[in-house]
């Protein structure tokens, strides 16, 4: 069996006068779990398309394997409407190459057999045995019932799921099943987008240990960074100014360290040649000052003093002439600047409460279509807590952020709010905005008064803007764009109570890091659900679930 699963030689990729990739190479190994990571925007989609072979490079070559050993996870949800195949029906399909491959285990085993054959056709045949009962193995071939179970359950998905049309799923459902086709589909390169989104704690701790022990290779797009510390034997980093891709051996910690010594180094290789530089300009212009011509003469030898004098000037030249031959070496191989890529910078405001309590919600209930989501919710939520929502998907984690909003009505109960409070709420999807929205209307809003400049800076400061974006409407926008721009809004609302529903979702990892500093610092109260686990054990002082008394 070749070790080598995939591998992209100078591959280069555009779109009009948009240069997305460069001269990118990249090469996977059988039992390799990669990251790639970039910011928004920067062509990891892009990259993992060409791996899969659904996007063709405009040069270079891709090597893969064939189509049905690779497993592609989209970062959208898969769209089943009007579908009606069985869950059931879909994942055995997925397992489809599997059975053939136990098919012709069977027909080598019958071959076996039959006296005709020559000792050579015998040893060849043995050998081809082994190699697809070794890879038959390896994919999990021989315990194919248990892991059907293993994989429904660990992503929590019900077996009687098994029976429903594909087209009944919620989008969380249909997210996890399509996870599940392609880990029992079990193929020889993995290339999975945002994977986690939609997974619960229980069901995301499990699909961190399936993957670990996976033995194909994985190429990994996601910002959850405890997915990358546990799961990664490497990450790659793609440039969105040079379009080139840079290598770090290890997981996500080892990237953080190793990419700011690659910084520091940059740095000071940069220094050491300005300062190189500049020194060899002043020798050059202090050399040139003293062949200006003699002096006055001293003792009247006007002979001796004139061949002084051209000695000197030649001393003089040559070693102008060596200063100049150093600065054209130095400045035929200049060291740039090192540069970091503009990332969003967020800093909360809050206007200070007097109350200790901000918000109590008092036997609060909620029903959809008279079947009951939410009952009997007692919670107090205090000054400068920073209070994190758990609980299984579909509990009503996201509809309790929206009662609190303000967005939904109770069916029950009654919410109590200290004098002074102002809400800011970040939801997964944009109803509460009109699509053909732009963004400097929006911010125009939030800031009502304000200079153009200042609205203008504000919106640049969310790292994701450019100035032909501040004008187009939010639907034209990409998903990462967007959460950055609400973010940006809710930092120019001075809201004392930010309420956050999965605020990492489309962040590239920069921005991530800087969100959770910024949130560190404000002075307000905070209520988020998330699926981070690293920013639920960063951010969190108290941590409520939903199936438990507060």
């Amino acid at each position: 069996m070749s070790r080598q699963s995939a591998k992209l030689t100078t591959i280069s990729k555009s779109y009009g006068p948009k240069t997305v990739l460069e001269s990118v190479s990249l090469v996977l190994n059988r039992g390799e779990h990669i990251a790639l990571v970039g910011a928004n925007g920067s062509g990891k989609s892009t990259l993992a398309k060409i791996l899969i072979g659904s996007e063709i490079p405009d040069s270079g070559t891709a090597v893969r394997p064939s189509p049905a050993n690779i497993g592609y996870l989209p970062q959208e949800v898969p769209q089943y409407d009007g579908v009606i195949e069985t869950v059931e029906h879909y994942l055995l399909q997925a397992q489809g190459q599997l059975v053939q491959m136990a098919t012709e285990l069977k027909r080598m085993e019958d071959a076996m057999h039959d006296r005709a054959l020559s000792p050579k056709e015998i040893e060849t045949l043995l050998n081809d045995y082994g190699e697809l009962q070794e890879e038959y193995s390896l994919r999990g071939g021989y315990d194919g019932d248990h892991r059907l179970i293993q994989v429904l359950e660990g992503l929590g998905l019900d077996e009687t799921l098994l029976t429903r049309a594909l087209a009944t799923l919620s989008g969380g459902q249909r997210r996890r099943v399509a996870i599940a086709a392609l880990l029992l589909k079990s193929p020889e390169l993995l290339v999975l987008d945002e994977p986690t989104n939609h997974l619960d704690a229980d069901a995301l701790a499990w699909f961190e240990s399936y993957l670990t022990s996976y033995y194909g290779a994985v190429l990994l797009i996601t910002h959850d960074r405890r997915l990358l510390e546990s799961s990664c034997t490497a990450m790659v980093e793609l440039s969105p100014t040079k379009h080139t891709l840079e290598r770090y051996t290890g997981n996500y910690s080892a990237y953080l360290q190793e990419k700011q010594r690659r910084h520091n180094a940059a740095e000071q290789a940069f220094q050491r040649y300005e300062e190189e530089h500049a020194t060899l300009k002043g020798l050059i212009k202090k050399k040139a000052c003293n062949l200006r011509g003699p002096g006055r003469i001293k003792d009247n030898n006007k002979m001796a003093y004139k061949r002084h004098g051209e000695l000197a000037a030649q001393s003089h030249g040559s070693a102008v002439r060596q200063l100049r031959q150093r600065l054209e070496t130095l400045e035929a191989s200049p060291v740039e600047r090192p540069t970091r890529v503009d990332v969003a910078t967020y800093h909360f405001e809050a206007i200070e409460l007097v109350s200790d309590t901000v918000l109590a919600l008092e036997n609060v209930a909620f029903s959809y279509d008279n079947t009951p989501l939410l009952t009997d919710i007692n919670v107090e939520i205090h000054k400068g807590e920073r209070l994190a929502i758990v609980g299984p998907n579909g509990c009503g984690k996201s509809t309790l952020l929206k009662l609190i909003a303000g967005h939904l009505h109770s069916t029950k109960g009654n919410m109590r709010c200290a004098p002074g409070v102002s809400i800011g709420a970040l939801e997964q999807d944009w109803s509460a905005f009109s699509r053909s929205d732009n963004a400097f209307e929006l911010m125009r809003r939030a800031m009502p008064g304000s200079e153009e400049s200042l609205l203008h800076k504000k919106l640049f400061a969310c790292g994701a803007l450019r100035s032909e974006d501040v004008q187009r409407p939010i639907s034209e926008l990409s998903s990462g764009m967007r959460q950055k721009l609400q973010l940006a809004l809710l930092a120019a609302g001075r809201h004392n109570i930010l309420l956050l529903d999965e605020p990492t979702n489309h962040l590239d990892l920069e921005t991530l890091e800087n969100l959770e500093r910024a949130l560190l610092e404000y002075a307000g109260t905070v209520v988020f659900v998330t699926h981070d686990q690293r920013m639920l054990d960063t951010l969190a002082t108290r941590v409520w679930s939903l199936n438990e008394c507060p």
